[in-house]
Formats: C-alpha cells, structure tokens, sequence
C-alpha cells in the first residue's frame, strides 16, 4: 500500500503522537508512506528518515531537505493536496482528526478513496459546518474511531457502515525514562522527597481544564496537604496566561509547576510524578492514561470518555459525579493508600496499547478495506 498521510500541524498532540506511532508500524512492515503536513512541527524529525514530508505554510511546500528538493507552490490548499497526490501517487488517502474537513472535500471531488481518522467527541464538531460534518461522515470509504466513545458520536451523526475503533497506541520503545533523574527533576523544583506530586499532561485549553487543576491544587494545599502539582504541556495563547496567572495569584505559585511542551525529557518528567489526574471535559481516549500506567502510576479522572474504557479495578479510579469535592476526596484517598493501585494490573493494561498490539490491528483493518 502506499499511503498519503494528511495532518495539522505535526505537533505534539495525542492524536499527531499517535499517528506518528503507526506510520513507523506501517514503514517498517512494508508500507510506503508519505506525509503532508499544515504546519511544520517538530513531530516531523521523529518520522522514519524515509518517508517524504510535504509542508504548506505560507502559501508554500516543501520536501524534506535531505531529499534534495525544495519547491514553491502558489494557489490555495487544495493545490497543495493535489500536488501531493500527484508527486507521490497514493493508493488512498489517510486524514487525520476531523478538524480537515477540506481533505475529505478534496477526496471526494476528485474521486480519491480516504480513510477519516477520528480522534473528536462531539464538542470538536463545533469547529466544523454542518455541511463539512456531512460530508466527513458520508464520504469516506473507513472511518477508524479513536475509541468507542468516539464511535458513538459518530453513529449519531448518521455513520453506520464501513467505521471501527482502532485504539491509540503507545511505543514502549521510547518510553525509557532515566530512574536517577528523578530525585533530580524534584530539586529542580525545590520538591521534598515525601512531597506527592500529581501530574496532568496536555494542552492548556478549557477542554483540558487547567483552571480546575489550579483550583483542586489549592484545595489540597490549604488543607495541609504536601502536594506538588506539575502540568506538562503548553499553549502560547491569552488563556494559557491567564491559567499560569491564576496559579501566581494562589498563594502556592511555588507548588504549582506549568513546565510546557516537553520532548526528549516528557518522560522523564511523568515518571518522577507519584500520579496523574486528568481535569479534562472531554477526552476520547487519553493518552497520558496509557503512558502514565505504562510507568505505573494510579490514575484519577472524571468519567469524560475514553477514559473509563482504559481503566480496570486497581488502575485508580473515576469519578462519575463531576463534582470537586468528590475528585479531591479520591485524590486523597489515593495518597492515603485507600484505594487499592497494583503496578502490575496497570502496566499489563498499558502492554493492550503498545504499538506491536494496535499497530496489528490497525494494518489489518487497512488491508481488509484497501488491500494488501
């Protein structure tokens, strides 16, 4: 098969990270693969070395330098999808997330079989018309669900045929976090070594919901309790401001640590965390869930999505009520040894993800639509 990848922004999102975990998976087990991206994101150096890179930004694309080519396009985004498919010559298309309504446009009018990549709840459905939800959900020929929860939304916007859900994946191969960094990872932020530290992992948007991180983290630190709270992630917007100026104005910016995108350290960083909550509204699967149980730490969440479907009894826990003052009591309880947490339930869990497990089952769901 050879396959024209199509993403946003090459960014270190859950959905891109993902992707860019199963296009190795397919590379290495024969496919031929080419990738063109909105943005040029440092995502893009973490792919194999042979795969073609085709970037629009700008009004303008470019081949990945090393492969003795670089070019300029003028006219709009759908001479950059045609230029793709005509320097490459694809089997079919791979469009990832919904949030690239135009590429279906584009496959549709030009007759090019696709594959839609669903990473969204409904929510997302906002950033999209009516008619670009029409057409995401009627014209291509699979559309893969990043998790049931994501399937249902899908079945209620009219798709019933030719959908699967084909879980996310982690590459344990390159979660290989140095044990000894972690004592020092806590002096660099002046942490204690009996301090708990609690970590969340994502974009600083309000679907993530960095206020209430702040929020539930000054509720443990005034009632006596020593926590530490990092979040791993970052976003240069008005709102990430206000989040990070939420936590100044506290009383506990000290215990309160927006450490940004992290790359060759993210891991790093999630191990030396004693466990993860996730403040999300929505998530529809969860990565971080995945790699934090990998590593062997407990989780707790809000009942937002795909998060229940990772968890198993011992993992941590989930909250179904929404409510705060529950979330902090779990919170509690977790450090207080209450509720039960096995490692080995946990990263046997986290070994159902690995890319050797989905990556499988991803190709196969390829092959048996497309072809060998």
């Amino acid at each position: 098969m050879r396959i024209a990848f199509f993403i946003k922004r090459a960014s270190r999102t859950g959905s891109e990270i993902a992707l860019c975990n199963f296009i190795w998976y397919a590379v290495n087990n024969g496919v031929e693969a080419c990738v063109a991206a909105r943005e040029g994101g440092e995502l893009l150096d973490e792919l194999p070395p042979n795969v073609p890179v085709f970037v629009y930004s700008d009004w303008s694309w470019t081949k990945r330098k090393h492969a003795g080519l670089m070019r300029r396009l003028r006219g709009d985004g759908n001479g950059f999808t045609s230029f793709v498919h005509a320097n490459f010559a694809p089997d079919f298309w791979y469009v990832n997330t919904i949030i690239q309504p135009d590429c279906v446009w584009e496959a549709k009018r030009k007759n090019i079989k696709c594959v839609l990549h669903s990473h969204e709840l409904e929510h997302m459905f906002m950033q999209v018309s009516e008619e670009s939800a029409t057409a995401l959900i009627t014209h291509p020929q699979l559309i893969l669900a990043t998790s049931n929860s994501s399937l249902e939304v899908l079945k209620s916007l009219g798709r019933d045929r030719d959908i699967e859900v084909c879980y996310p994946s982690i590459n344990p191969q390159l979660i290989k976090p140095d044990a000894a960094k972690v004592k020092e990872l806590r002096q660099k932020l002046a942490i204690g070594d009996q301090t708990f530290v609690w970590a969340m992992a994502g974009t600083l948007d309000p679907n993530k919901n960095p206020e209430r991180f702040v929020s539930i983290a000054v509720e443990l630190l005034r009632s006596g309790h020593d926590v530490h709270f990092i979040w791993l992630g970052g976003s240069v917007s008005g709102y990430g401001l206000y989040v990070k100026q939420m936590a100044q104005e506290s009383g506990f910016a000290g215990k309160i640590s927006f450490l940004g995108e992290r790359s060759d350290d993210y891991y790093d960083w999630l191990n030396m965390a004693n466990a993860v909550v996730i403040t999300s509204y929505k998530e529809s699967f969860s990565l971080v869930a995945i790699e934090a149980a990998y590593l062997g730490k407990p989780i707790v969440s809000f009942n937002n999505g795909g998060v229940s479907e990772i968890l198993r009894e011992g993992m941590g826990v989930v909250i179904d009520s929404w409510n705060d003052v529950d979330l902090i009591q779990a919170m509690t309880q977790l450090m207080n040894g209450q509720i039960r947490f096995d490692r080995e339930i946990a990263q046997n869990r986290a070994g159902e993800f690995g890319i050797d497990v989905q990556g499988q089952r991803w190709l196969q769901l390829l092959t048996k639509y497309f072809g060998s």
